[in-house]
């Protein structure tokens, strides 16, 4: 709960006064007195150990007025383990961590406070937007021997290539560099990536390789496509079908997560009916011994950093983020150092993180919060003390440091899979409707999630591992051993149930239910009523026409619930809503409920958050509209197509995601949505102006309308022409069939000055030649079917913010683009050009598209052209992804050189 705006809502460490910051310890004393003379028992402490020295808390940010009247008290000072309890908005100091003062904790170190209570502070004052936070790489041996072995073409056959190592060692990174490069794209027709967690079967790692297969095929179906499809398909027939889909393919396959032996033989066998050239990259967690059935060449091991790489890695991270005039690594002494016996800095570093680059980048991330050199003194002095389990003291210190209101959203990880990837947005919204974040400063609760989940990526905590997701944002993780971490940290807290293969019934009191158990994901729900209940959460993987069709031949489910209990499991969920009546998190994944949601929905009154994914969903009853607090629901990856006339009518709607749900003509007062994607009109009751008229707070909106009739389009242009409706929009994707255009608004209209992503597929058509385009804040443009011309392009130009700029199939009507120098695309970084079979030439002079760092052309015809200077920063790039493509670079400069030589000549 806030008790008001804390001005002491960040505090640091120093280990002396300083001067003018007097007036702040006075203020901070006068409220921890004020705490003590009216609380009879100070606040209770946490740790056993004796306390180390006192240590000086003030906050040196700001600046505040010292009471007017009495003379101060003392000057109060608190030991590491007084900070760890106290909070300034309750007359208590906020916890920090202490790196002098070793915790006593046991393998998994207790949270030392109730972490469903959220506080009131944001971490740094400026948190990095998502696109600046790439991780730095330096040239690993690794990395190219397992590039030689992916992209080579001597081998037709079917090669599995086996990446091993110690935790931490970064093999997944070394894998995602080859499986991202250009060439790896451009050779392969199909790229398949696949993380599970542990003891998932065969069938359902099958399930994820086809799902991934599938996903680009539905994205490119209009609605009435994608319901005439049959997407559902029995469990027995996933293994055909992967087969049928990969049959005549060059394909690319990564399996990150472990498998038993005699699982990656099943599932070898089930891949093995390819002869175009394919691979498998199987990451292998831990350092195993290679068998000897195995060649050198396809056992690649990723080994830990040598003290030169460590430093370099090192420098490379803390660079990027301005620190490094904080440390002089070159001459092996630390800033302020005079002692002759301080080691080099490469040796610190090295015996501090074992060479692990986990280690190093967690140790950075750490380092990055701390604003004073000596502060990373203190951090580097007590990492050399301890010189066993490294990893986990770093860890440690890591999750020590977050503030209060980032450690339970950090611990949030805990409650999924290891090595679950989960989206950026969904999270945020879990993390709203479990209570973790409260408006603050003016930020509304979406936007303090995502500077949050942005901070704790800005440590190194959770990693980005998936961008390309424009209506959903980026996917994020956390790596094994920090999930590890995070698993046994809240075992010790009591946060979360975690349901993962025993017999074992939840405990009554249980109040957060994580399902894993893959053996039998219904057991939980089968036993006692959980009437405590508050979340409960699965990510199986999706099992379609498994429940829905045995029962129907068999009057029951098979292998899906307990042997002593042969109650349908759509049982099982109904009663678990009947019984758990304060539930504020449902998140069901691969949960098979039925055709229906039941009916029950309505008596879990306090519910927030309803995601139910990856099943035979197709109806969501009317008494849905009685959930009063309701403000997301998720029915993505159903077939849930219309949603009944009461739940448009709920208040609190704050994000509807579906898979081209119908928006009715009609809806309620719907003036806290933010997010609808993705949606469809009906097409006997068509859209106008109304429709949208009072989603005032709209910032994504997904719509797409393949009908043809353009009052639907007309009337979502005439909205966002409208500068009073949708000023908040901040996401547009608007794709519309051939026979429909789409207006020129949507760059022209005052009301998208905010917006910063936009996907259009369907022709533009401007009502004045040379509009001035208003989108000063647009970052990203996908254009498709656009069919615009070269003054449009010139247009983007003046945009002074535009980073990504695809060019898709039938975008660009010219058969030339030029990009010419001048203060135009001043910050394009990435563009990329795709079956453009118009396009004949590309030129770019020597000084346009100054920040440009990535150009991916793809699908060009065999006399295509490309003008540009070989010394480019890109083009160097493209020389080592894309070989065909940097030979038409360089054959083009050469044709150039001579013409210009032959003229010359000529003149003279």
């Amino acid at each position: 709960m806030f008790q008001g705006q804390s001005r002491f809502d960040t505090c640091k460490v120093f280990p002396e006064p300083a001067r003018g910051l007097k007036q702040i310890v006075e203020a901070l004393q006068l409220k921890v007195l004020h705490h003590y003379h009216h609380h009879t028992t100070p606040p209770p402490l946490v740790r056993t150990a004796s306390p180390p020295s006192p240590i000086i808390v003030m906050r040196p940010s700001y600046s505040h007025r010292s009471p007017s009247q009495g003379s101060p008290p003392p000057l109060v000072r608190l030991t590491p383990m007084q900070r760890h309890h106290v909070d300034v908005d309750r007359c208590r100091l906020p916890r920090l961590p202490d790196p002098l003062a070793p915790p006593v904790r046991s393998s998994a170190s207790p949270v030392r406070r109730d972490l469903s209570l959220p506080l009131q502070h944001v971490s740094p004052s400026s948190v990095p937007l998502m696109d600046d936070l790439e991780a730095p790489l330096i040239e690993r041996t690794c990395v190219s021997e397992l590039a030689k072995r992916v992209l080579n073409t001597d081998s037709l056959e079917l090669l599995v290539i086996n990446v091993t190592g110690k935790r931490g060692v970064g093999k997944a990174t070394v894998v995602r560099e080859v499986y991202g490069s250009m060439k790896t794209q451009t050779i392969f027709d199909e790229r398949v990536w696949v993380s599970f967690p542990p003891y998932l079967s065969v069938s359902n790692i099958l399930q994820l390789i086809h799902q991934q297969l599938e996903q680009h095929q539905l994205e490119q179906l209009d609605h009435q496509q994608l319901d005439s499809k049959n997407t559902f398909y029995s469990g027995n027939d996933v293994e055909k079908k992967v087969q049928a889909k990969l049959l005549h393919k060059k394909f690319l396959l990564v399996l990150d997560g472990d498998l038993s032996n005699s699982d990656w033989m099943a599932l070898q066998y089930a891949l093995q009916k390819n002869d175009k050239g394919s691979r498998v990259v199987r990451i292998i967690q831990g350092s195993h011994v290679r068998p000897p059935w195995i060649s050198e060449s396809d056992w690649i091991r990723v080994e830990k950093f040598l003290p030169e790489e460590t430093t370099k890695f090192f420098e490379k991270w803390v660079s990027n983020e301005g620190k490094q005039e904080t440390i002089e690594v070159g001459n092996g002494k630390q800033e302020g150092k005079t002692e002759e016996d301080t080691p080099p800095m490469d040796v610190r570093l090295h015996s501090m993180t074992g060479g692990l680059p986990l280690a190093v980048v967690l140790l950075c991330g750490l380092l990055k919060t701390k604003e004073y050199p000596h502060e990373w003194d203190k951090v580097l002095d007590h990492l050399k003390s301890k010189q066993s389990r490294l990893l986990d003291n770093i860890l440690t210190m890591c999750f020590d440091d977050l503030p209060h209101d980032l450690k339970s959203c950090f611990l949030y990880f805990a409650v999924l899979p290891m090595n679950t990837v989960i989206e950026f947005n969904r999270l945020v919204c879990m993390w709203r409707a479990e209570g973790f974040l409260r408006p603050k400063d003016g930020k509304t609760m979406e936007k303090l999630g995502k500077i949050y989940i942005k901070g704790l990526v800005a440590r190194n905590l959770v990693k980005v591992v998936k961008r390309e997701s424009f209506s959903g944002g980026p996917f994020v993780a956390v790596h094994h051993k920090v999930h590890s971490f995070l698993l046994l940290e809240a075992q010790e807290a009591n946060f979360v149930e975690i349901h993962n293969g025993d017999d074992r019934p939840p405990s009554a009191n249980t109040r957060r239910l994580s399902l894993q158990n893959y053996k039998d994901k219904y057991a939980a729900l089968a036993n006692s009523p959980l009437r405590k209940l508050r979340s409960i959460l699965s990510t199986f993987q999706e099992e379609k026409g498994q429940g829905t069709d045995d029962m129907k031949q068999n009057g029951e489910t098979r292998g899906a619930i307990p042997q002593n209990d042969m109650t349908s499991p759509h049982k099982h969920i109904e009663n678990m809503l009947k019984e758990s009546k304060f539930l504020r998190v449902i998140n069901l994944k691969g949960i098979e409920i039925g055709e229906e949601l039941p009916a029950t929905i309505s008596t879990a009154a306090q519910l927030q958050y309803l995601c139910v994914t990856a099943c035979s969903l197709e109806r969501i009853p009317p008494e849905i509209g009685k959930l009063k607090h309701l403000e997301t629901l998720d029915v993505r990856h159903t077939n849930v197509r219309r949603l009944p006339s009461s739940f448009w009518k709920i208040k609190m709607l704050r994000h509807v995601f579906g898979s081209h749900l119908i928006l009715p003509r009609r809806v309620g007062n719907l003036k806290y949505l933010q997010t609808l994607q993705t949606v469809h009109p009906d097409k006997n009751d068509r859209w106008d102006q109304d429709t949208f008229k009072t989603m005032v707070n709209l910032q994504t909106l997904y719509l797409s309308d393949y009908s043809g009739h353009e009052e639907n389009v007309n009337a979502v242009c005439e909205v966002i022409g409208n500068p009073e409706l949708l000023e908040y929009l901040e996401k547009l994707t608007l794709k519309v069939s051939k026979r429909t255009n789409i207006k020129g608004e949507v760059f022209t209209s005052r009301s998208q000055r905010r917006i910063t992503a936009m996907a259009l597929h369907g022709k533009l058509v401007f009502a004045e030649p040379k509009a001035e385009f208003l989108v000063p804040n647009l970052t990203f443009l996908s254009l498709k079917r656009t069919k615009v011309s070269k003054d449009f392009i010139y247009g983007l130009g003046e945009l002074p913010l535009l980073v990504d700029l695809i060019l898709e199939q039938g975008s660009y009507k010219g058969t030339q683009l030029d990009f010419v120098g001048g203060p135009k695309f001043r910050s394009l970084k990435r563009l990329t050009l795709s079956s453009l079979n118009k396009l004949e030439k590309l030129v770019i002079d020597k000084e346009a598209l100054v920040e440009l760092t990535h150009l991916v052309i793809m699908s060009y015809n065999e006399d295509f052209k490309v003008d540009v200077d070989t010394g480019r920063e890109f083009v160097k790039r493209i020389e080592i992804q894309d070989k065909q493509l940097y030979d038409i670079i360089v054959r083009e400069s050469v044709a150039k050189k001579q013409s210009d030589q032959l003229l010359a000549s000529s003149n003279t």
